[in-house]
């Protein structure tokens, strides 16, 4: 249902319905009046605006803004909780999964902390992937610690949770066991305000460590109010997450 939800609440896809609504109607009535031209037009303005780079500054700073790239509580901090996003599956190029572009800078600030920090558990946290592969979001998130050099022992993987809410209900779990109080919480910067809701709903104390933070480095330039396909996307996911938080908020989960 929650993904349903936040698919169907995306702006660009609630005003491309409105858009195709004004215009089927148009023609069925074959009447191209003033009132419904300006509805149109106003609609397609919305859309482009929403789809500039100042759009995404301010939609991703809305969430970002609240966490800095660095907190100084990270240094007490007993381990290290990255939280995956997603992976390339094997096709006629890849033999073995690949971690998607989410998921490979959380893994790369996970590897940062721990050599900033000083050696610590670092929990890998997600579930199955796609029918046909046969390991975890967690496990793919390990072979590539391994490559890092980060020792297996070290390493600690979550394989069960398939959602943000269930990563922190799931990690807590392996924490209690390694009596585990205090952590830093890897993930992309837009999506800390509703992974630190879920951690910290759970009786966790969390530091952030975001990444990908896409606020940054923002410039008020010409180009800043042209739209563009990348500043689209930005919009849409911040309006993901921002659809999540009410979502887990009324599921009494935050």
């Amino acid at each position: 249902m929650y993904l349903l939800l936040s698919h169907l609440c995306h702006p660009f896809l609630l005003i491309l319905l409105m858009i195709a609504l004004v215009v089927g109607e148009m023609s069925l009535r074959r009447r191209f009046t003033r009132c419904r031209l300006l509805l149109l037009s106003s609609l397609l303005l919305v859309l482009g605006a929403l789809s500039t780079p100042v759009a995404a500054f301010f939609a991703a700073g809305s969430l970002e803004w609240p966490f800095p790239s660095r907190d100084s509580g990270q240094s007490s901090a007993e381990a290290i909780i990255v939280l995956s996003a997603w992976v390339i599956p094997p096709d006629e190029v890849r033999t073995e999964p690949e971690l998607d572009a989410s998921t490979l800078y959380r893994c790369l600030k996970a590897v940062e902390l721990y050599r900033t920090l000083g050696p610590r558990t670092i929990v890998l946290s997600g579930g199955r992937l796609p029918e046909g592969i046969d390991y975890s979001l967690a496990d793919a998130m390990r072979r590539f610690m391994l490559t890092q050099q980060i020792p297996d022992s070290n390493l600690l993987v979550e394989d069960r949770s398939t959602t943000t809410y269930e990563n922190a209900v799931e990690t807590r779990s392996l924490l209690q066991e390694r009596n585990i109080r205090k952590i830093v919480l890897v993930t992309d910067a837009m999506h800390l305000p509703r992974a630190m809701a879920c951690f910290r709903a759970q009786g966790i104390e969390v530091v952030p460590a975001g990444c990908r933070y896409r606020s940054a480095g923002f410039q008020w330039v010409p180009l800043a109010f042209v739209p563009s396909s990348t500043s689209a996307v930005v919009v849409a996911e911040a309006a993901h997450e921002w659809i999540g938080l009410l979502w887990y908020w009324i599921r009494g989960r935050i």
